[in-house]
């Protein structure tokens, strides 16, 4: 989770399906709910991969490709966001998380990553995909006009997400994250007083990053030191 967000609880109703040999490990969860809130202040980075840790080895190692091979479903999932100027909720449903290959295809679970022996570096790519997603946000601030007073909602059909990671074979730390959003055809009518609230709640984020930006980038330059 980035450091500019901080987990209040999470609910999970759970239900594995039996391992098969021949195809990779599965979970279905029938709901999850997640609170969380923005920190004014970013809060610590994670501590070391906690399978690393349960391992005994801090590299990337088999458990790490094992955990990468598994394939998350999830009925429906709510996500609630507590900010200084709003609160958002997000809630999808039939959620897929999933390894693919440098091309985006389903195939051999020893093609969807890439190592790299000589700069100590791995790329792994997975697929996010679900079939709904209901997007609101409304002010928790009505002290700048009326314009914060405007809920935004946004219902979209089938999307995904591409995520490529790369990271460092001897501690599993994430180096970079590349992120692109796919959509189907999207059409969205706002209001003048719906927009100049999407321009608040951005601009009440974009002081969270940049704090936990200017955090990560200070700590870059130390190597003992965890960034996600």
């Amino acid at each position: 989770m980035p450091v500019m967000f901080r987990a209040r609880s999470l609910v999970v109703i759970t239900r594995h399906n039996p391992m098969d040999k021949t195809e990779n490990t599965s979970h279905l969860f029938d709901k999850v709910i997640m609170e969380m809130s923005t920190c004014e202040e970013p809060r610590n980075p994670n501590g070391p991969s906690p399978i690393a840790t349960a391992s005994g080895q801090s590299e990337y190692s088999f458990a790490e490709k094992v955990v990468e091979g598994i394939t998350v479903s999830v009925n429906s999932i709510v996500i609630r966001i507590g900010a200084k100027a709003f609160n958002a909720s997000f809630e999808l449903s039939q959620l897929r998380i999933y390894s693919v290959n440098a091309n985006w295809e389903h195939g051999d679970l020893r093609f969807t990553r890439i190592q790299d022996p000589q700069r100590g570096e791995v790329l792994t790519f997975k697929e996010i995909n679900w079939q709904m997603i209901r997007i609101e946000a409304d002010a928790t601030q009505s002290s700048h006009l009326e314009i914060m007073c405007a809920p935004v909602r946004l219902i979209t059909n089938q999307s995904k997400i591409r995520v490529t990671l790369k990271r460092r074979l001897k501690d599993c730390n994430v180096i970079a994250t590349k992120l692109v959003l796919i959509l189907d055809d999207l059409l969205w009518v706002l209001t003048d007083s719906q927009l100049k609230a999407m321009v608040q709640y951005a601009k009440s984020l974009s002081e969270a990053i940049e704090k936990s930006t200017e955090q990560r980038k200070s700590m870059a330059s130390e190597p003992t030191q965890v960034c996600y």
